[in-house]
């Protein structure tokens, strides 16, 4: 540090190089024929570090350390898809790495990297490879590639199946279900929601299970079902909570349960507590907390601070998917917005 030949980051408490002495290092590993080496010791000491925390990391932490380290897993991203290497090892890290690029609004390069990824799926089979179609299914839709994302997730439902393998088909049902839900269907998303708990309960897959317990309590709101909407959002609670994640989301679920039933108070309380839980990493998420906050101040009578708000949220997710939010007229939120816009 004394010669200016590494730099500490006081925020992130991290040690870096300085550009010019990174490429000098990058010259002398060339010149000694050893760069495939260390790209590979590099490759499969982040490989295994996502394989450990990965999907077991729930919450703030996990998204920032993930945060912290994406440009590490990036370069072995680059390693573990370039020809030299077992295809296994590209796809099983582009998995792993889904749940971040997914909280975090990763999602184009999410679906770049998984398009690389697969390239060379005709020299893989077995999970690994089903994994990644799972996700890359998951990623299209959310980038509104809905006729391609559907056609792979309903194939990778059909193949979990065939295996045996519950707790895929469990999340492959997680997906497509938010599909009918978006959709309009709800007669749909909720027997998915129903058959996703299922497998995923079977399976042991309990950190997996909050995300179709949240649809099943939204479903029962939509049919002003209260008692059993807060049963639903209060299982999703203890899952996040077991997983030591924040539990913004839950916090809009509740906020959207008080708003039915009235209480404009408590439900503001929530929706701030949900901001700020989002307010760091999650962009995505922050998109339903702001159109929860949305409803709330129409349902309080400021409807131009309503609008205002509706802006922002179209503006983030543009910035997401790169096309408009859409509301359907199926369910009193979507009705709302729908009003408000006009």
């Amino acid at each position: 540090m004394d010669r200016s030949l590494v730099v500490f980051q006081e925020e992130s408490l991290r040690y870096s190089f300085l550009e010019t002495i990174r490429e000098y290092a990058r010259e002398r590993l060339q010149g000694r024929n050893e760069t495939q080496v260390w790209q590979q010791r590099h490759g499969e000491y982040w490989l295994a570090w996502a394989e450990q925390c990965g999907f077991e990391i729930g919450g703030a932490p996990h998204v920032e350390i993930m945060e912290g380290e994406h440009d590490n897993l990036r370069t072995a991203l680059t390693w573990a898809c370039s020809a030299e290497v077992n295809p296994i090892v590209g796809l099983r890290l582009a998995y792993l790495m889904s749940s971040f690029w997914l909280e975090c609004g990763y999602w184009r390069e999410a679906k770049q990297t998984l398009v690389r990824a697969l390239e060379r799926e005709g020299e893989a089979q077995g999970k690994p490879l089903r994994d990644a179609h799972l996700s890359y299914g998951f990623f299209l839709w959310l980038l509104n590639e809905r006729e391609e994302a559907n056609r792979i997730l309903q194939q990778c439902r059909e193949e979990y199946l065939a295996e045996g393998d519950s707790c895929g088909a469990g999340r492959a049902l997680m997906a497509l279900l938010y599909m009918a839900w978006f959709m309009g269907d709800m007669e749909e998303a909720e027997r998915r929601a129903e058959t996703s708990l299922r497998f995923l309960e079977q399976g042991g897959d309990w950190m997996a299970t909050g995300w179709p317990l949240h649809a099943l309590g939204l479903i029962a709101l939509q049919k002003r079902d209260f008692e059993q909407a807060q049963g639903y959002f209060e299982r999703a609670y203890a899952i996040d909570v077991r997983k030591g994640q924040e539990v913004g989301g839950v916090r809009v679920d509740l906020a959207s349960l008080a708003i039915a039933r009235g209480d404009l108070a408590h439900a503001r309380t929530l929706l701030r507590e949900s901001l700020e839980a989002y307010a760091r990493h999650k962009r995505y998420y922050i998109v339903f907390t702001l159109t929860w906050f949305a409803v709330l101040e129409a349902e309080e009578g400021d409807w131009r601070r309503a609008i205002r708000l509706l802006g922002g949220v179209d503006a983030l997710y543009f910035s997401l998917r790169g096309i408009p939010l859409a509301y359907t007229a199926e369910d009193s939120v979507g009705r709302m917005i729908l009003r408000l816009k006009q």
